[in-house]
């Protein structure tokens, strides 16, 4: 959720309950979900991509045996529906998040192991 109103006062500074922006949410575009045949959404807490050189421009999450990530840089323009990649993985993943200062490469958490899947950057 932004943190600043719009006249750029961040809610860590002052009170900003009345002017507060509108929250983001997320959500997989219908035809996604019937392309992919996903039955049941349950996302696992997204993370962002960090470093000490990079700034946060992609979230990452899971549902199921689907980890999405999403265009951080899409998302802050408001739009929400699109902009993101969906990736099938062999089994659900309990966990997905960013290699700390790789935005390229995701941690995933399986049942029974860890792997690392490669991000490739560019259109959905």
């Amino acid at each position: 959720m932004p943190t600043e109103n719009d006249e750029g006062v961040s809610g860590f500074a002052k009170s900003i309950s009345k002017t507060k922006p509108e929250p983001f949410k997320l959500s997989i575009d219908p035809k996604d979900i019937v392309k992919h045949q996903i039955r049941s959404i349950n996302f696992t807490p997204a993370k962002f991509n960090n470093g000490d050189t990079i700034h946060e421009t992609s979230i990452v999450t899971s549902t199921g045996k689907f980890l999405v990530t999403w265009n951080f840089e899409k998302v802050k323009k408001g739009h929400l529906r699109g902009g993101y990649k969906i990736k099938v993985l062999p089994t659900r993943a309990v966990d997905g998040q960013f290699q700390y200062n790789h935005e390229d490469k995701v941690l995933v958490t399986l049942p029974q192991a860890v792997t690392v899947e490669t991000r490739v950057k560019g259109k959905k």
